[in-house]
């Protein structure tokens, strides 16, 4: 039986599609990714027993550095960035490592761990080919397997105070939520996994309210243009907390180097009609 044809991108990497195309496009996958780049900085201010005001900073900056770092990563500076249109995230596996920053030493270190991971980044993106003999996808795929249970068992416990107050409804919330998602992403077209967790949690908003426990208040008291009003600032810490979480964002960064090198790579190879070599240059 003859295998399927690939299918072809609609527009290669140098091509110029039309204005309304690229906006629509672009608006596609900004509420793609919203679901997966506002949960990260949410769960680690609720994890850490943050106010409102500090949630709404942190998805605030969460998404001004990703988007300065999208935009570097598509029009290059120096030799850092990509050349080509390699969007950015917010890593999830780093939700313990900065849970347990901002409870141990507050705003200040968590910040400070994040300028020194993103500092590694860059010098292991630059020597990258040296750390290819040691860290193989083998090791780099035991690693974040770890890092996802690490994960889940935060999840957990952010469920466990969730249904505390309504444990059915609430218990109803995630399991419609999870169902749909899980659905979609597992079993449904390319399109439709693209677009799974963010129908799981509309999924989720309507049942919760549906059962009486969505706030809605907080939505039309929002400012849903502008800044935030309060900030925690952005001063350094070089405290005993600071260096005692060091080792693990160094690793962090060296981790999220490789991740982005593997998607660099991936970008490559499906942003041409034809098969061509990987330019290690962009990646």
């Amino acid at each position: 039986m003859a295998a399927a044809a690939p299918e072809h991108p609609r527009y290669e990497a140098d091509d110029k599609p039309p204005l309304l195309s690229s906006l629509g496009f672009g608006l596609q996958f900004s509420l793609i990714a919203s679901a997966t780049l506002l949960v990260t900085p949410v769960i680690v201010a609720n994890a850490a027993d943050r106010g409102g005001s500090y949630v709404t900073w942190m998805v605030f900056a969460s998404l001004v550095v990703v988007g300065l770092s999208t935009i570097i990563q598509v029009r290059k500076l120096g030799f850092v960035g990509a050349g080509a249109v390699l969007p950015m995230f917010t890593a999830a596996f780093a939700i313990p490592f900065c849970i347990t920053a901002l409870v141990d030493g507050g705003p200040a270190t968590l910040t400070t761990l994040v300028v020194l991971s993103a500092i590694v980044q860059l010098v292991v993106s630059r020597w990258l080919f040296i750390l290819r003999r040691f860290v193989t996808p083998t090791v780099g795929g035991t690693v974040m397997m770890i890092l996802s249970i690490t994960l889940a068992s935060v999840v957990f416990d952010l469920l466990d105070e969730a249904t505390s107050a309504d444990p059915e409804e609430a218990s109803l919330t995630a399991l419609a939520t999870m169902v749909v998602a899980a659905a979609l992403m597992l079993r449904g077209s390319a399109f439709l996994r693209f677009w799974g967790p963010l129908v799981g949690i509309v999924v989720g908003c309507v049942v919760a309210g549906a059962l009486g426990i969505f706030d809605t208040g907080r939505i039309t008291a929002a400012n849903w243009v502008g800044v935030p009003s309060e900030s925690p600032g952005l001063r350094l810490d070089f405290s005993v907390d600071f260096w005692t979480l060091v080792p693990a964002f160094l690793f962090l960064g060296v981790i999220i180097a490789i991740q982005a090198n593997g998607a660099a790579i991936a970008m490559q190879r499906v942003a041409w009609r034809d098969n061509r070599a990987v330019s290690f240059r962009q990646v």
